[in-house]
């Protein structure tokens, strides 16, 4: 959406903006109801869920394998202590060297590791905890996590201390046959009745101080400068196709920036088959058919910086070789404001070191363009 809304330049525009932005981005889901979140344990870290689900609860109790780290280690036997410092790979090979005590550290960091990873997956649950893991018929060895829950279950120890009533005999809510293991019940979440909001009547709103005043934000910046009955129609039709033309780039753009309208919502698919022919229909002709097509560099909606003032933005700047022309796109009535601020943009231009430089303003809602040049 966030492309849609700034970019342009379909699928493969999208993909080049992905590789570059798009894979940083982060989905701020909202509360809402009947949806999974899936997350890592380490996003998990201090959050807690309804119910959490913890699949393939089989990672390794301590080193993995085939994921063999590198230890740095300061040896102080001859004559290796006349290195500072020196990087090993723990393996086993360490285990009756004289790094074994590096060795046996990096296991024993290793497990509190994992075992704390445990811990914090199994306790963000606030009701119910689904585990599933591999199940051994011959667990002698405890290599992973799934091993060491097995034998805690099946072969449950139950401490000889004197507050040995508190701990739960796993083996009791052991299922051998099915090979499950329930300990509780479900908590079945109650139906919520549907409650009819009441109306009550609001005392007027009093609105007398200076500092307290309403204001009235729409869409359209030109809104009081439109006239006729028709005005707030004018206005949403000029919005949706100044909206448009701010995706497109060549002729062809236009299916894709309407279909982008209508996947948001802004406009019925009617609406925008009407739009689309209204659009195609005017760029086939001259002056639009040129400056639509493929023989110039645009920059569409790009910000110009400057010195003490807030940025600015023409809708569409097109280069080619020294030559520059600004495209303004408006929806209200014709204004001077209009027109100095093309003006204001053609001596950005001509700073920046272009020497033909020529705006103009395209009023849409009567597709018609006003002319607007600057002395050197």
């Amino acid at each position: 959406m966030e492309y849609g809304r700034e970019e342009s330049g379909g699928i493969s525009g999208f993909l080049e903006w992905w590789e570059i932005s798009g894979t940083n981005k982060t989905l701020n889901l909202p509360v809402i109801k009947n949806f999974i979140r899936i997350s890592t344990i380490h996003q998990s870290k201090g959050l807690e869920y309804h119910t959490v689900f913890i699949p393939f609860c089989d990672w390794e109790l301590a080193i993995h394998p085939k994921k063999i780290p590198y230890i740095w280690s300061m040896p102080e036997s001859e004559p290796f202590n006349m290195l500072k410092m020196v990087l090993l790979k723990c393996d086993l090979s360490l285990k009756d060297s004289v790094f074994s005590h590096d060795y046996y550290q990096e296991m024993l960091y290793s497990i509190m590791d994992n075992l704390n990873l445990l811990y914090v997956a199994m306790t963000r649950a606030i009701n119910h905890l689904f585990i599933t893991m591999p199940y051994k018929e011959a667990n002698k060895q405890f290599n992973s996590m799934s091993d060491l829950i097995q034998g805690i279950i099946e072969q449950a120890y139950m401490p000889d201390s004197f507050d040995k009533e508190q701990y739960l005999d796993f083996n009791k809510s052991w299922d051998a046959e099915r090979k499950t293991f329930e300990l509780g019940e479900l908590l079945i979440s109650p139906v919520r009745e549907e409650i009819t909001p009441t109306v009550r009547q609001n005392d007027p709103l009093i609105l007398n101080s200076n500092t307290k005043r309403m204001e009235i934000r729409l869409h359209s910046k030109d809104y009081f400068l439109l006239t006729g009955d028709r005005r707030t129609e004018r206005i949403n039709k000029g919005t949706i196709m100044h909206q448009v033309f701010e995706k497109i780039i060549i002729r062809p753009d236009v299916r894709p920036a309407v279909n982008q309208m209508i996947s948001s919502g802004l406009i019925n698919p009617l609406e925008g088959e009407e739009l689309f022919e209204k659009i195609d229909n005017m760029l086939q002709e001259q002056p639009y058919s040129d400056w639509f097509s493929s023989r110039w560099k645009v920059l569409n909606e790009r910000d110009i910086l400057r010195a003490g003032e807030s940025k600015h933005r023409p809708d569409r700047v097109m280069i080619l070789d020294n030559k520059v022309v600004v495209i303004d796109y408006k929806t209200g009535e014709k204004s001077d404001k209009d027109v100095r601020q093309m003006k204001g943009y053609l001596a950005d231009l001509k700073k920046m070191g272009y020497e033909s430089c020529e705006g103009k303003i395209w009023y849409l809602q009567n597709n018609e363009i006003i002319s607007v040049e600057i002395s050197t």
